[in-house]
């Protein structure tokens, strides 16, 4: 039995759009490639936007190798969004989501679709450190890091002035103005600022480079107003591994000299046990503001539900988080409270999916995560039953990162072992099979075990881990 040697995923499909019809949408991509070549593209789509690392959509289709494709069956009115990936001859598929596109079906597809793109009206300086960008029609951001998608230019000398932020103007109900914060523009100086084509519209159009991508204004000598009232939100919270977190705030905060008196954690079944902070580190958010995420290291959690927190965190200009905007339930990481299986402190234990068929050799079959160097490795390990050493001659462990459509052999083990590590893997779901090969030469049908590598992890993982005692440390971000 032949198995491919290739783990390197196909590249990210780049662009994407859709295009409303009668009960359908055409979908059309730009091309993916391969180092052994791309065999063929799934499309996804559903409802609801994807937003977070982890999240997925309700609905996919293998569509083989095109760079077009029509959905039909779809109900009119309703809005979907669409993503593609590529995938290779070994079933190894893209690491990130092609940009999402939307499209709502309609009976008059030639009113009910949008495809014209945005295009910049004006942008003005409406002081020395914030340019107010208004677009033809509402436009949306990408989620992370969106001021790289604005460039602003110096026509004097050429030399480019720093976007710091961008985001949606909150006092533009009709969501067509950006407001970018720069670092300090020279009065009376003429900037050009150019969009680039990660902009697009509610309907999935992206800007187009040309003229109708940019506009000039002129440099302010106002200062910035120092007239933010408004309190910091805590938007997200997710466990990495069994002993840090990771908190999304809506803008940059500013933590106490004792990091842990600004995170309280529980139980959710029992708010009497708490959990212990033992470090938080600020960096940046995966909506690319500095500061605005905390990296924070507990003592190690169980897989319960628990409740987050946070007192007295301030914003840069001294606003408190509100009660209302302050407290996030997220699942812990850590090993069942009903079965708890073996581990160490710098491995989480992932849920295990059992099997297509309980081995009678093998008992158990684990995958733990561990992050060193830059990337994911996975412990595997497993029980054998007293006599198996004596009845089988071999083991296999293989892979699949297309949730088990095709294996690949990943190494031969001897009959008395009982760990493997799996090292240099990117975030994404990876399920791995362990099968025996008895005296006879008869291969096992095999257990299954299934892990989730999570994309926020690397990125904030990576960072150097501070004490509570020492305070608000300030580092980095995500893809």
């Amino acid at each position: 039995m032949a198995f491919a040697a290739d783990t390197s995923e196909p590249s990210d499909v780049e662009t994407l759009t859709a295009t409303a019809g009668d009960k359908e949408v055409t979908l059309k991509w730009s091309v993916a490639t391969d180092d052994t070549g791309v065999k063929g593209y799934k499309v996804f789509w559903g409802l609801t936007p994807v937003v977070n690392p982890g999240e997925s959509y309700a609905f996919d289709k293998d569509v083989e190798n095109v760079l077009e494709y029509k959905l039909t069956g779809l109900e009119n009115g309703k809005k979907y969004y669409f993503s593609v990936v590529a995938y290779d001859e070994a079933g190894n598929e893209s690491i990130s989501w092609a940009p999402e596109a939307s499209a709502t079906p309609s009976v008059n597809p030639e009113t009910g679709s949008d495809t014209t793109a945005p295009q910049v009206s004006s942008a003005e300086a409406t002081n020395k450190e914030e340019v107010k960008v208004v677009f033809s029609e509402a436009v949306a951001l990408p989620a992370t890091d969106p001021k790289t998608e604005f460039s602003i230019e110096n026509q004097e000398t050429f030399e480019p002035l720093e976007v710091v932020k961008a985001e949606i103007f909150a006092d533009d109900a009709t969501e067509k103005t950006v407001l970018l914060t720069t670092e300090p523009q020279k009065a009376d100086t003429e900037y050009k600022l150019t969009v680039n084509i990660g902009i697009k519209d509610k309907a999935g159009n992206n800007i187009i480079s040309g003229t109708s991508d940019s506009a000039l204004f002129t440099g302010s000598a106002e200062a910035k107003p120092s007239g933010d009232t408004t309190s910091p939100k805590l938007i997200s919270i997710e466990a990495l591994d069994s002993e840090h977190l990771v908190a999304q705030f809506d803008e940059a905060i500013v933590l106490s000299l004792d990091p842990a008196e600004n995170f309280k954690i529980v139980l959710e079944s029992d708010a009497t046990k708490t959990l212990e902070v033992r470090g938080v580190e600020l960096g940046k958010s995966d909506s690319g503001i500095e500061n605005a995420s905390a990296l924070i290291t507990t003592a190690t959690q169980t897989d319960l539900n628990y409740i987050v927190t946070v007192l007295g965190l301030k914003d840069m200009t001294g606003n408190t988080i509100k009660a209302a905007d302050a407290s996030k339930i997220f699942k812990g990481a850590g090993e069942s409270t009903i079965t708890p299986p073996e581990t160490t402190s710098e491995e989480s234990t992932e849920e295990v999916e059992e099997v297509e068929e309980i081995s009678e050799y093998v008992s158990s079959f684990l995958a733990k995560k561990a992050y060193e160097a830059g990337k994911y490795n996975v412990n595997l390990t497993w029980k054998l039953v007293a006599d198996a050493t004596t009845k089988i001659e071999s083991q296999k462990i293989y892979m699949s990162t297309d949730k088990g459509s095709k294996y690949n052999l990943k190494t031969t083990l001897g009959p008395e072992a009982k760990s493997y590590k799996v090292e240099g893997l990117n975030p994404g779901e990876y399920w791995f099979k362990l099968t025996t090969i008895d005296k006879q030469g008869k291969e096992s049908k095999g257990v299954i075990t299934k892990i989730i590598l999570s994309e926020t992890g690397p990125g904030i993982l990576g960072l150097l881990l501070v004490s509570v005692g020492v305070g608000g440390i300030v580092g980095r971000r995500k893809k």
